[in-house]
Order: structure tokens, then C-alpha cells, then sequence
């Protein structure tokens, strides 16, 4: 479904076998390595790599209380939970970076009604990413 690298030896790849569950390759400049997403079977949608040590991988449609899953160098782990009161469901288009700690998602979410329009700042948990703490 999407791929993004912040390098020729950084490259991932995001998607989903089906029922097998997320796929989250990665490549070193060398091989390819299948690496072990924690979504518990949710479509990848979007990754975005920011550098060899931060990555963003997002879950195709997820629900409130949700989270984005963030790669720290050694493994995937929750990054950034979202909280979007009255959301049913949200469905997420697109990711953006404009930093080495700045990114951005851009998608929608149901309340039960109709479709609204959703944007949210993806800002690692302080316990999560050591370069990204804020000060």
C-alpha cells in the first residue's frame, strides 16, 4: 500500500496479506527484512521515514483510542495514540513529514452520521522516542 525511505539503505514498505496480518519490510541497502509490526493483524495503510531510527507506520482504518505505530531503530511499538471523541471509525489517506520530528496524518472519521475531515500532529509519547523529546 505505500513506501518511503529517508534513504537508499532505509526503504520500508507497508501493507497487509489478508487475513496473515500487516507487512512491514525494510530494506539495509542489501536485503530485505520482514520485520514484526505490532498491529495484531491491521492493514498497514501509510509508512513514513524520517530517518534510520524513526519511522511512522499507520494502520489503514482504525477506531478511537487507536494508535500510530513507531519504529525506534530496533522495533515497532505504539508511538502516538489518537483521541477523536464521537469517531466511529477513521480512515486515514495520507502521512507527512516536514521534520526530523514533525509529521503529519491526514484522514477522516465517522461519527455515527456522516464523514468529517481529520488532520493530527503525530507527535511521539515523551517514553517513546529519545531524539524526539520535547525539552
Amino acid at each position: 500500500r505505500d513506501i518511503d525511505g529517508s534513504g537508499p539503505d532505509d526503504i520500508w514498505v507497508a501493507g497487509d496479506a489478508g487475513y496473515l496480518g500487516d507487512i512491514l519490510l525494510h530494506w539495509d541497502g542489501v536485503t530485505w527484512t520482514h520485520e514484526q509490526g505490532p498491529a495484531s493483524g491491521a492493514a498497514m495503510a501509510k509508512v513514513m521515514t524520517m530517518e534510520p531510527d524513526n519511522a511512522w507506520a499507520v494502520p489503514y482504518s482504525t477506531s478511537e483510542g487507536d494508535v500510530f505505530y513507531y519504529w525506534d531503530g530496533s522495533a515497532w511499538g505504539d508511538g502516538a495514540t489518537l483521541d477523536v471523541p464521537g469517531a466511529v471509525t477513521i480512515t486515514w489517506y495520507d502521512v507527512a513529514k516536514t521534520g526530523a520530528c514533525d509529521a503529519w496524518a491526514v484522514g477522516a472519521y465517522y461519527d455515527g452520521t456522516a464523514y468529517q475531515p481529520l488532520a493530527v500532529r503525530l507527535m511521539p509519547g515523551d517514553e517513546h522516542v529519545g531524539h524526539c523529546q520535547q525539552a
